[in-house]
């Protein structure tokens, strides 16, 4: 095969982003890859079909960028080509018009662009894919804001209802306190892949780029905080992104005012009825879509900066390890989301079990409560495997053995009748926890 039937394969086989116009200075990631762009970047190519995150900083050419990170996701199918030019209003990436597309893409499909392209990262595929499965373009359409743009920066004041605090009634902090740790690759330019066009360098190889955590690929065990140290603040405005719009988890069941608090106190612990309630309200026609939210919630906040992605992560964690009865009753989906738990502690930054202002040690909790339910012999075989693994997993990461009774300690769930005080004080608590909900 010849170089030139070469590159038609690979063209034919993966998809292309065409970023236009891109301001100097600038660095352009996507997935797990960033690079200081060059002066002939025009965008990537080679992309593995499926969900992708690209996202952006600007610079000013002393290594200082800018303190929100803006991007979002892409769904590119074999030999497909996205276009996006580069506004000055918005600083962002935005996407042309479906004729001035079509135009590009004739272009990108006769190879005029093929010099300007630099390849997507293989080495990092497999780690990307780990955590993106379910990413949908379905789940997507649901949660992103309406210009779809996702900014690094916390959620606008009354963007989200609830005991989530606002930026301006958030204490400011420093970019270590995001707690989202990346390996560092030593290279420092970027790789090349075998071709005359891939032999010219878009750019270099950005040191500070998202690899995973836990990737094989990488040789260097040093860790920097995500972004770069002239982020000092994590409550900078919103400039080009929006209100994302993740799934509201249900806090208390129906009715709640007239359940006896034995019961309102077993809803609490065994989380299954919640799931159900989530799944038919938000993702009936497919509940792993809900996985994809999970997944999608873990990226905005990895990749794109955004706080409320760990928000929304860490509430959808602890609601699907707190799911004794649905296990049991939905082995499938409990089999599949063991499958994205595994990839996500095995590349979930570093210090998030010691991070106070990432809730400590939740993480580890979670994944406790979730393998004691799943010891039972009742559970199905392919979900108990899986935990089995998973529980190994956590002992690498986080030197952690989640069947250790001292991980739940006193929180370890006990069912207990309450009288007239104290349910009133448990539903004065919700009420306050959120402002949605109104008990009779």
């Amino acid at each position: 095969m010849t170089d030139v039937e070469e590159i038609v394969r690979r063209r034919e086989e993966g998809g292309v982003v065409l970023m236009l116009d891109s301001p100097p200075g600038c660095r352009v990631g996507i997935d797990y890859m960033m690079w200081r762009l060059g002066p002939k970047f025009l965008g990537i190519k080679s992309i593995p079909p499926g969900a992708h995150f690209l996202y952006w900083e600007l610079g000013d050419g002393d290594e200082e960028y800018a303190e929100t990170r803006a991007g979002r996701f892409v769904f590119l199918g074999p030999g497909e080509t996205a276009v996006f030019r580069w506004s000055e209003k918005e600083e962002a990436f935005l996407e042309v018009e479906e004729e001035e597309r079509d135009r590009y893409a004739e272009g990108v499909d006769d190879l005029h662009f093929e010099a300007n392209l630099g390849p997507y990262p293989s080495e990092t595929l497999s780690q990307w894919t780990e955590v993106s499965t379910f990413i949908s373009k379905n789940v997507v359409s649901k949660i992103q804001p309406v210009n779809r743009l996702i900014c690094s920066a916390s959620q606008p004041v009354s963007s989200r209802t609830g005991n989530q605090q606002s930026v301006e009634e958030r204490p400011k902090q420093t970019a270590g306190e995001r707690g989202a740790a990346l390996k560092r690759d030593e290279d420092g330019e970027m790789k090349k892949g075998g071709g005359e066009a891939d032999a010219l360098a878009i750019g270099e190889r950005d040191e500070d780029q998202p690899t995973p955590a836990a990737s094989s690929s990488s040789s260097s065990s040093s860790s920097i905080a995500i972004g770069n140290p002239q982020m000092e603040q994590f409550d900078a405005p919103m400039q080009t992104g929006g209100r994302l719009f993740f799934s509201d988890i249900p806090k208390l069941p129906p009715q709640s005012g007239g359940l006896k608090g034995s019961d309102l106190t077993a809803w609490m612990f065994d989380k299954s009825d919640a799931l159900n309630r989530l799944i038919q309200k938000e993702y009936p026609k497919d509940p792993r879509d809900l996985l994809g939210e999970l997944q999608a919630a873990f990226v905005v906040f990895f990749l794109g900066q955004n706080f409320d992605g760990f928000e929304q992560w860490k509430a959808l964690v602890t609601l699907l390890c707190s799911c004794d009865a649905a296990v049991k009753r939905r082995p499938s989906f409990f089999a599949d989301l063991i499958r994205v738990l595994f990839g996500q502690v095995m590349q979930a930054p570093d210090d998030l079990c010691t991070d106070a202002l990432l809730g400590g040690n939740f993480l580890v909790r979670s994944l406790a409560e979730l393998a004691e339910v799943c010891e039972d012999e009742t559970v199905d075989p392919k979900v108990r495997v899986r935990a089995a693994h998973l529980r190994r997993a956590a002992k690498e990461r986080f030197g952690s053995d989640l069947l250790d009774p001292q991980i739940l300690g006193d929180d370890a769930p006990v069912i207990v009748g309450l009288d007239d005080a104290d349910l009133e004080k448990l539903h004065m608590e919700c009420r306050e926890a959120s402002e949605e909900v109104v008990i009779n």
